[in-house]
Order: C-alpha cells, then structure tokens, then sequence
C-alpha cells in the first residue's frame, strides 16, 4: 500500500529525467509491457480455468447453494478487475511511448498520468465509499434502538456484563449500551472463543459467573423484559480459598468444569502450586474506578488473600501495582487475571502500558529531531549559501 506507489513514484522521476538515454527508456518500456499485458489478457481470458475461487478455509463449502453465487460474483470481480488493469496498462505504455517519441510533450504526459491514477484510485474507492453509505447523523449516533431490555438493565449502575445466548457470541449489539462479552474481532483472543465453545455454549452458569455477566437477554413468553439477572454472578473481583494446579492449557480450561470457581482457581504457574488461603466474612475487595487504561481496586482482609479479578490476562502490556508498587499478577482460570493481597489496607491497580508504545514513542521524538535537523540544514544551504 505504502512501498510499491512510493517506488512507483521513484520510477516516473526517472523516467522523466535526462540520465538515461531515451533507447534504454524504449527497451524497458517494451519489456515491461511484453510482461504485463500479455500476463493481464490471460487473467481476463482464462482466470475463470486457473482458479477455484475457494479458500482452503470456505465457511460455506458444505453449502452450495451459498457458495455457487459466491463464486460466480468472485468470477465477475477478477474478470471486471483484470480487464480494468488491462486498459491502464495499455493506456500508461500509450502516454509514455507517444513520450518518448515526441509526440506528447512532458507536461501533458505527466497530466496524463495523474488522469489515469485519479480515474483508478476513484474507482476502486467507489466500491467501498459511495453515497450510497452515507446516511442520517441520528442513525450513526444512535444504530440500535433501545429495548425494554436495555432500559431495564441500564437502571443498574454497578460494574457488570451482559450476555444474549440467541444472537450469538459474535454479534456486537449488547456493547453499544452494555459491557458485553459477546462482539466481533479479526483478532479476537482465542481463550474468549474457547470458553464459549467450551462452556457458555452449554449454559454454564459457572463461566458466565467469573465473567461477571449479570443480565442474561433472552426472548421470553414469560418474562415480558426479555431480561433475566444472574443473582450468583461473582463481581469484578473476589477472594478464593484454593488454588489448584496444572500442567497445561488443555487441563487449565477443563478444570473449570470441575471445580468451585467461587472457592478455587486453577493455574499453571508452578509458584502457586496448591496454595490455601483462610477465608474471613470481613475480607472485602471492590472495583472503585475503571478506564479503558486502568483499573484501581481497595482490598481490605484480617490475612493474606489471592484475589481472582474479573479480566482477561494480557501480559504485553498490564502492568499490576500494589499501594503504587509495581507486583506480579498470574493467569488464573484459563482467561482471568489473579493477584496475592496481603493482609490490611491496599490500593490495586492495573494499568495497561506497552513497551512497544513506550519505545514507538521515544523512536518518533528521535525522527521528528532528524528531521527537523536536516530541514534546517537544507534550508540554510538553500537560501544562506
């Protein structure tokens, strides 16, 4: 996207430019469209033979009467696409070779030029942005209309997620109004499809629980709301009893089946390995402020504590503190995020601080300096020499 126009660029300049004689700039042209139009007619004559038009990864192969329609529109498009290119094609090797023979001067074949890349950056980009995508200003602001539901679950104020079973785990409606374990992203933690697959699928109220999903929307004669609460739902965070070890991922996502996810976690760090803790009724954690870049919590327990936090587990970048201390934290629950608390009084807090950015940022001061520096220069060289 960025390197073969910026090349391209590179190769127009010299192309215009007195350094190479003009036999050389013939012989290149030539050569370059012996290899492209002839390369290009055989995609639009015979592109339909040489391809299946299928991924190795179809979603809809078991499907044909999706997939048939799928194909014959992949078809017209490479078909459109090919012909298309064949006809800039021959046009820029028109403009430059009437060029080269003096027959179009270099302004007008330069203007020439920026008509045929103006004409194929508004085609393509037409496909994708027309006027045919641009609607009222209260239709983006607000897409979804608010249910009954919605209304409902929005009188609550405390920290909570929801969760609607029959729209499915990708669908990303419940986030407009609600924290939402469901949605859709390319990039996706896999650990988050796995308990789905694993667990919210079957209506594990368990997983649901750690996840702090306390609304569950569902279409119900009975329940004109179409909302239900999930009474049991742990919170954002809460303090275990147990900890349970094992040796691999496989095991880790399995125990949660099988185990109390009120009283135990399950890890596989072997420095927690079948640690206890003494349960007190005056032991007490609580979210007190959230931001998309940090979390605080206030703990206060009579004896050390492991604290389980609602969260997913993100190393790259989360970084825990406590009392502003930075401290380890672990994965805990195949997902989750889990921190030891010692007794009394503290502040916890997470916050999300990538080195990548750190070093992005500290790279980009140093380039905006250079090139500031070599500005200067050439500015003095210009117009003080």
């Amino acid at each position: 996207e960025f390197c073969i126009p910026l090349i391209a660029v590179f190769g127009i300049h010299k192309f215009f430019s007195d350094e190479i004689e003009i036999n050389k700039k013939m012989k290149a042209l030539f050569k370059s469209a012996l290899i492209l139009i002839p390369f290009t007619l055989i995609i639009y004559l015979f592109g339909n033979k040489l391809f299946d038009f299928k991924s190795n990864f179809e979603i809809f192969s078991n499907y044909p009467e999706i997939l048939n329609p799928l194909i014959e529109d992949r078809k017209s498009i490479l078909k459109a696409d090919s012909l298309r290119s064949l006809v800039l094609i021959i046009c820029l090797f028109g403009i430059l070779i009437t060029y080269l023979k003096n027959i179009l001067n270099k302004n007008f074949a330069i203007y020439g030029i920026i008509i045929l890349v103006v004409f194929d950056l508004w085609s393509v980009n037409k496909q994708y942005v027309n006027a045919d995508q641009f609607t009222n200003k209260s239709n983006i602001e607000v897409p979804f209309v608010m249910s009954s539901a919605d209304k409902a679950i929005l009188q609550d104020k405390s920290d909570y997620r929801v969760f609607e079973p029959d729209r499915g785990f990708s669908n990303a409606r419940n986030s407009f109004y609600h924290k939402s374990i469901s949605g859709y992203h390319a990039a996706k933690p896999k650990r988050i499809q796995d308990l789905y697959d694993f667990y919210i699928v079957k209506n594990n109220y368990d997983v649901l629980n750690m996840l702090n999903v306390k609304y569950i929307i569902k279409n119900d004669p009975d329940n004109p709301l179409g909302v239900t609460r999930n009474a049991n739902v742990y919170g954002n965070v809460w303090f275990i009893d147990n900890i349970i070890h094992v040796n691999n991922s496989e095991k880790e996502l399995l125990s949660l089946g099988e185990i109390d996810l009120r009283s135990k976690a399950v890890t596989q760090n072997i420095s927690l390995k079948e640690k206890s803790f003494q349960k007190d009724s005056l032991n007490d954690i609580s979210l007190v402020s959230r931001n998309a870049n940090k979390l605080i919590y206030k703990s206060n327990s009579v004896t050390n504590q492991f604290a389980v936090f609602s969260e997913a587990f993100y190393y790259k970048g989360w970084q825990a503190y406590l009392n502003d201390t930075p401290v380890d934290h672990y994965k805990v629950n195949y997902l989750l995020r889990g921190m030891e608390i010692p007794k009394g009084k503290h502040e916890i807090r997470f916050e999300f601080k990538p080195k990548v950015v750190e070093r992005g940022s500290v790279i980009s001061v140093f380039a905006y300096l250079i090139l500031i520096l070599v500005l200067t220069k050439l500015i003095k060289e210009k117009f003080y020499v």
